[in-house]
């Protein structure tokens, strides 16, 4: 069995590579948006749509399990992520945040579109997430560290 520290190590990994992600498919969202040509590396932009996609197809199951069945054990998924899930989706009931207006399933279709409008949504979705995975990470750091 894991412990509560491998977890919380995990996690962090994790949040890290989702956070990176979405740093280098923000900085392409807004150049792109402005209108800017010499966007980052092809391959970085790839990377960050595979880790982002990744995590999202993971997230998507488990979120509609959360909204059906608030309080059940949510299967194949660790208790960091069931945080991050149950954190996702309570964010998702209780404000008009675009996590809550934008279903999972619609982001990948964003991240690869050149429409403005939908360029402007993931840029925003992009801003939500990072801030509710921030806020997650900075739980696993403390939970690591302590606070300091």
């Amino acid at each position: 069995m894991m412990t509560s520290e491998w977890l919380t190590a995990e996690s962090f990994e994790r949040n890290h590579r989702l956070l990176s992600a979405i740093n280098t498919l923000s900085i392409h969202a807004k150049l792109a948006f402005d209108g800017v040509a010499n966007a980052p590396h092809t391959g970085d932009i790839e990377e960050a749509r595979r880790e982002l996609r990744h995590f999202l197809d993971r997230m998507g199951p488990l979120v509609h399990d959360v909204e059906e069945h608030r309080e059940a054990p949510l299967l194949g998924a660790d208790s960091r992520l069931s945080s991050l899930v149950r954190q996702y989706a309570t964010t998702r009931r209780r404000s008009s945040s675009v996590l809550h207006r934008l279903p999972i399933e619609q982001v990948a279709s964003l991240l690869v579109s050149q429409k403005r409008t939908d360029q402007q949504r993931l840029i925003e979705y992009l801003a939500a997430l990072r801030q509710l995975v921030e806020q997650h990470a900075y739980a696993d750091v403390v939970g690591l560290l302590g606070e300091i």
